[in-house]
């Protein structure tokens, strides 16, 4: 099972008290039901658009559990202390397959022989399969052999 990001986006802070009372709360409830903080702050760098004021990404290990997270007693106790401090947006996102995996993985690598590449005379590589022992010497079957 993939695991879920919880992002919090937050395009106005109104009122800072708010959001040091909430965030006193929210963070441990959210730590509390399987949540790991990967960023926090709002020191965000411009790229394309307009940058928000703040942001906050939690890993899950599931999308069910990052609604459980955010339905407990803990969490919507913190998030009435925040009500009208902040304009935001609030979602889970599942994580793709290639989160697995480390970079390595992705990486051409020379030394797989799987599947060996040969020159063929257009200059293109392909793949190269060896044919089953049987084709090489039956005569009933050699149409089945690949020409080159």
């Amino acid at each position: 099972m993939a695991k879920a990001y919880l992002v919090a986006v937050y395009y106005k802070i109104h009122d800072e008290e708010k959001l040091k009372n909430y965030g006193a709360d929210a963070l441990p409830a959210m730590m509390a039901n399987g949540g790991t903080a990967l960023a926090r702050g709002t020191n965000i760098s411009e790229i394309e658009g307009v940058p928000p004021e703040r942001a906050v990404v939690v890993e899950f290990e599931s999308v069910e559990a990052a609604q459980k997270a955010y339905n407990s007693e803990a969490y919507q106790a913190a998030k009435k202390k925040l009500e009208g401090g902040v304009d935001r947006m609030l979602f889970v996102i599942e994580g793709s397959w290639i989160s697995k995996f480390r970079k390595s993985h992705l990486k051409f690598n020379p030394e797989h022989r799987d599947f060996p590449l040969r020159k063929n005379s257009n200059s293109v590589f392909r793949h190269q399969v060896p044919a089953p022992r049987f084709w090489k010497g039956s005569r009933s079957i050699h149409w089945l052999r690949r020409r080159s």
